[in-house]
């Protein structure tokens, strides 16, 4: 391992995951169940690369995990695009609690089992509303195509929806059709989200296209979305032009940073994420204090 690596956040804040990590001198192949900084469990498959994080460093995508911590209150309401094995759900339930609702929308069939297992316990220790969703989230209500990459067992992150006539990088690789709908379909009617994650493969942009309505009555307070395209990209573009504020998520030696949303970081270990919000204000305030909060072992206390 490389030395430098021991210097990280997750093991500056977490000392025990250093002492497990360092005491584990074979890597481990059977499933493991492990629990979370908040006192969630769940279960990973050391053999891929959500599992190895997660056991390594107990998190993934800390910046995105503590933007999350920060922003949900007890009570609110939040949507998990992309849940994949239900790590980002598992802390926005403990963070919304009991008078709490979670949405998690996960369209690759394989991952929909462990997902439902987990989130009913979640469900039971947290009193939050978890709903899971079979559905990928685009631009319209119908069927897509999703590309499944040849290297699915050793990083489930990476299925993504192809584009109208698109077709797959590689011929070899597996597409199955996924139903699809959007954000207004499923929230349009209803009181609101308080805040989306969106970590689609690039699909992000079409799903903030799917929201038009919601955003347009001012229904989403907060979102945090990955976009690997330069800024601005058209999804950036979509939600300043509906009012909404944007700033790009950084990570700082003594916690996160919120940047402006044109900033390149000299180091990142995590992807380009940025956080649109209609409440800039209270973004700031809630990013003022240095530290990573959600690293603490909170069993649910709101920090």
């Amino acid at each position: 391992m490389n030395p430098l690596r021991l210097l990280r956040a997750e093991y500056i804040w977490q000392p025990l995951q250093l002492f497990r990590r360092l005491g584990r001198t074979l890597r481990p192949t059977a499933p493991m169940r492990v629990e979370l900084p908040w006192g969630l469990e769940i279960d990973v498959d050391p053999q891929e690369s959500i599992g190895r994080s997660i056991l390594a460093l107990n998190v993934v995508d800390l910046t995105v995990l503590e933007a999350i911590w920060r922003l949900l209150d007890p009570g609110e309401v939040a949507v998990d695009a992309g849940a994949n094995i239900g790590f980002m759900t598992a802390a926005m339930a403990r963070r919304v609690g009991g008078e709490g609702c979670v949405y998690a929308f996960e369209p690759m069939p394989e991952l929909l089992d462990p997902l439902r297992r987990s989130c009913s316990g979640w469900q039971e220790q947290t009193g939050a509303k978890i709903a899971v969703r079979a559905l990928a989230l685009s631009r319209t209500q119908g069927t897509a195509d999703l590309e499944i990459p040849e290297t699915f067992c050793e990083n489930r992150g990476l299925c993504r929806l192809l584009a109208g006539s698109a077709t797959p990088a590689n011929a070899g690789q597996r597409v199955i059709k996924v139903e699809t709908t959007t954000l207004d379909r499923e929230f349009l009617s209803g009181p609101g989200i308080d805040l989306v994650k969106l970590d689609i493969e690039g699909h992000e942009a079409a799903a903030i296209e799917g929201a038009s309505g919601l955003l347009e009555k001012k229904g989403v307070r907060d979102v945090i979305f990955e976009e690997h395209q330069p800024f601005p990209a058209r999804s950036h573009a979509m939600l300043e032009e509906r009012g909404l504020t944007l700033f790009r998520l950084g990570r700082g030696s003594l916690g996160p940073r919120l940047l402006p949303s044109r900033a390149v970081p000299r180091w990142d270990p995590d992807p380009a994420n940025f956080l649109a919000t209609r409440e800039p204000e209270r973004v700031r305030a809630r990013f003022a204090q240095g530290g990573w909060r959600v690293l603490r072992g909170s069993k649910g206390r709101n920090q």
